[in-house]
């Protein structure tokens, strides 16, 4: 019981770090659309762009997304999934 547990916290600690990974781009995008936009309706040269940059959403994504190897290697680590099953395929 102690190893589907574990197994499925690790699961979910990927899931956690992908959908994470998915909301910093989605607000990257958000992000680089409204900088356009207020580039593109700027009177003055001077532009004022508010909050993170789209690239500092896309390094916390990539942060995220750095993390989720690690935690495969832990279930298969801590022998959570038997080595005999294919856990992905290589290409």
């Amino acid at each position: 019981m102690r190893e589907v547990l574990l197994l499925l916290d690790h699961v979910a600690q990927i899931a956690k770090a992908a959908q994470g990974a998915g909301a910093e781009l989605a607000a990257a995008l958000a992000r680089a659309v409204e900088n356009q936009r207020r580039r593109a309706h700027a009177a003055s040269a001077r532009i004022v762009l508010i909050g993170p940059s789209p690239r500092q959403f896309i390094e916390s994504a990539t942060d995220l997304l750095d993390r989720i190897p690690a935690l495969c290697h832990a279930i298969h680590r801590d022998r959570l999934i038997p080595p005999s099953l294919p856990t992905h395929q290589t290409l």
